[in-house]
């Protein structure tokens, strides 16, 4: 009988262990050592790396230190008390975990019993281990028709398509399969965004489903020829029924116990023994398989055992919250962005006289009186003005449109203004109001509603000959109707004091805007206020609407 050997951990670099961060660390799981020993040699010899790559290879992966553990996990002579402490011997020189996991198989020994034997192995170390698998033959694959070699090509041909299709022939004199392995490395990692395999070994009391390497399809769920899916813990399950995990909690360690194998129909005394680790038990019940895990008692425990519990290793747990980390500057970086390109816009639409709106916009924009364009229309333009992108609306007179056309080129204006007005620039003259002048204030506080009134600015457009800071009573009456602001303008106006005036608005609304959504509400209130009048009219005719019998004299 061969002797089960331990687990051989070899590297190119064996004394500067301390270098991790470039590490590649590969777990080489076989049934015949001459052949493992052959794959190892090759990967650590100097064949693969004195001949020519191939064209478009990444050498990132070979440029690594490659650590190799090599160990003869399929060896049919191993007791599954051994096979567990391989695994276990496996990950401790693997720490933190392996990125690769290499079968070495080979085509005339093995067997459909090998191919459990295998799934048994990976799922010792972990669920998500066949994501993590290349499967590597040395020997050809048998060409004929005798059944034992159909038998034997199916059981490595179906696990090869288990494995993702990441398989590749070993040969001694063509390098060629040595940069296959590589690249389906290079393209797993990336798959699973450079991470290793976390592995959680737990104690097991003998009794679980996993004892018995023939059973593992219970796990993995192809008996019977059923389908598989993957389970939200990373696991597999039959389609059939779904895996159930249940945690069993409480201060008792034998009465958990005790659960534990009644949950799984385990009829053995419990055991009366205290942990300081979650304990995982598998089964299967009614063709559904089950996992108990006992938490210990937490009370029993210090505040970092029970926070990191379940951490494989501290490495394991530092590289996590530094990514975590990572990622939270990433966000925190990208919110203060969108929120710099929020503010850096400032949407202006202005309204009131055409003239006036004519000279408000040359003189923010910077342009001659016949650059300004007027009409039943809004006209946008877009300027870059002390650092900031100005939008500029102008709103044509809504008295000279129709109902219908002063709803849409309301409509049109905000919608333009993405994600919504900062001010509303309303230009008055420095003289008593016309009547069209008055019509139209009434008008844009009509149809924007006194929701506007926080998201306005007066100009009043005065003579350079004659300026006063008085304003006549009428004047001040809608500036008041508007919220009260104000500012004078003129042809010597510096644009700078005009936009510092502009942006003490955004900021009294702390950057709010007036959205579609909020014209929107104002125009639903309008109508259910109008809504509320005709109903109230309708209950007033209805009370004093004569009765016949009172029409009778």
């Amino acid at each position: 009988m061969t002797q089960p050997r331990l687990c051989h951990e070899s590297s190119p670099s064996e004394a500067n262990d301390t270098e991790k961060v470039n590490d590649l660390r590969i777990v080489l799981v076989g049934k015949n050592g001459s052949e493992n020993d052959q794959v190892e040699k090759f990967i650590h010899g100097r064949e693969a790396f004195e001949c020519e790559a191939p064209s478009g290879f990444s050498k990132q992966l070979s440029e690594r230190n490659i650590t190799v553990i090599n160990t003869l996990l399929l060896q049919t002579d191993l007791s599954h008390q051994q096979i567990k402490q391989r695994v276990r011997e496996c990950l401790s020189k693997s720490a933190p975990g392996p990125h690769v996991i290499i079968l070495v198989l080979q085509y005339k020994d093995f067997s459909e019993n090998d191919k459990q034997r295998v799934k048994y192995v990976l799922n010792l170390f972990s669920y998500q281990a066949i994501k993590h698998t290349i499967v590597v033959t040395t020997d050809d694959e048998p060409r004929g028709y005798k059944l034992t070699f159909m038998i034997w090509n199916n059981a490595i041909r179906d696990l090869i398509k288990e494995c993702g299709e990441r398989h590749c022939q070993f040969d001694t004199r063509n390098p060629e399969w040595y940069f296959q392995m590589l690249r389906s490395t290079e393209n797993m990692l990336k798959e699973e965004h450079e991470e290793f395999l976390i592995c959680n070994m737990y104690e097991d009391d003998g009794t679980s489903v996993d004892e018995d390497p023939e059973s593992s399809d219970q796990i993995w769920g192809r008996k019977t020829h059923q389908s598989t899916k993957t389970a939200s813990d990373g696991g597999v399950a039959t389609s059939g029924k779904s895996k159930l995990n249940i945690v069993l909690c409480g201060n008792n360690p034998t009465l958990k116990n005790s659960v534990s194998k009644m949950f799984r129909g385990v009829t053995s005394k419990p055991r009366e023994e205290m942990n300081k680790v979650c304990q995982k038990r598998e089964g299967t019940i009614h063709g559904r398989q089950i996992s108990v895990i006992e938490l210990p008692a937490l009370t029993r425990l210090s505040e970092e055992e029970v926070m990191y519990m379940r951490a494989p290793e501290k490495k394991v747990r530092h590289e996590v919250e530094e990514k975590l980390r990572v990622r939270d500057n990433e966000i925190k970086e990208l919110q203060q962005k969108i929120k710099a390109l929020e503010s850096v816009k400032l949407n202006l639409v202005l309204c009131g006289n055409e003239g006036l709106k004519s000279f408000t916009s040359n003189l923010i924009l910077n342009q001659s009186e016949k650059g300004s364009v007027l009409g039943s229309e809004c006209v946008r333009r877009d300027v870059e003005l002390h650092g900031r992108l100005i939008s500029l609306v102008e709103l044509p007179v809504l008295t000279r449109l129709s109902e219908e056309e002063v709803m849409r080129q309301t409509h049109r204006c905000v919608s333009v203004c993405h994600p919504g007005v900062h001010v509303f620039i309303i230009i008055i003259p420095d003289a008593p109001l016309n009547n069209e002048d008055k019509a139209e204030m009434e008008k844009i506080q009509r149809v924007f509603s006194s929701r506007i009134n926080k998201h306005v600015m007066i100009l009043i457009k005065q003579n350079p000959e004659h300026q006063t800071e008085k304003l006549n009573e009428e004047t001040q009456s809608v500036i008041e109707s508007f919220g009260g602001r104000h500012h004078f303008i003129d042809l010597n106006t510096q644009v700078s004091v005009l936009m510092e005036k502009l942006e003490q608005v955004v900021e009294e609304n702390s950057g709010v805007c007036f959205s579609t959504e909020t014209l929107f509400e104002a125009q639903m209130e309008k109508l259910l206020k109008f809504e509320e009048m005709k109903r109230r009219i309708r209950s007033l005719e209805t009370l004093f609407q004569p009765q016949g019998n009172d029409l009778k004299i």
